[in-house]
């Protein structure tokens, strides 16, 4: 495929590519297959010493697992959040009067604390709005490793050496 004549001129490189995502496809096909022999037949594709069609797409196949559990932790992340983003940044609504501006605060206040999981109290409440302060005025960095790593106690998190490194 590769000639010095012809017109048409691919790399070695591109061609190895086609190759891999030929035979990628290939089994891919056969693993999908509506067909019962098909599918109780282990496929075998050659392909040479080195590069193995089978270990190749198992980890593909782990790595898209990968990124959809980061893709559903993210997503998770990102539907909590609207609750408090409500909360700090609602405004009275046009024709809305104070005491239907409190019930609406009081709501998002409430199904926060909800999605916090946190008891009603005095205390957890205050925790609770010095814990967002403080993941907010954060470094990007140091916020969202906190976030993910979902630490009810930020006090424990600061006496930590190894995780305090990370503020500044």
């Amino acid at each position: 495929m590769y000639c010095r004549k012809a017109k048409l001129r691919l790399p070695l490189k591109s061609i190895l590519e086609e190759y891999k995502c030929g035979k990628a496809r290939l089994l891919s096909m056969l693993e999908d297959s509506e067909d019962p022999i098909v599918k109780t037949v282990q496929p075998t594709i050659k392909t040479g010493r080195k590069w193995k069609v089978v270990e190749a797409v198992s980890q593909a196949k782990e790595c898209l697992k990968i990124k959809e559990s980061v893709r559903g932790v993210l997503s998770s992340f990102r539907e909590r959040r609207p609750d408090r983003q409500r909360f700090r940044t609602c405004s009275p609504e046009k024709g809305e009067n104070p005491s239907m501006f409190i019930v609406r605060l009081k709501t998002y206040l409430e199904l926060w604390m909800k999605v916090a999981e946190a008891p009603q109290t005095y205390e957890v409440l205050r925790d609770l709005f010095v814990k967002e302060q403080f993941l907010d005025s954060s470094p990007a960095h140091l916020s969202t490793y906190l976030r993910e790593s979902r630490l009810a106690d930020l006090q424990e998190t600061a006496e930590r050496p190894s995780e305090a490194r990370h503020y500044s």
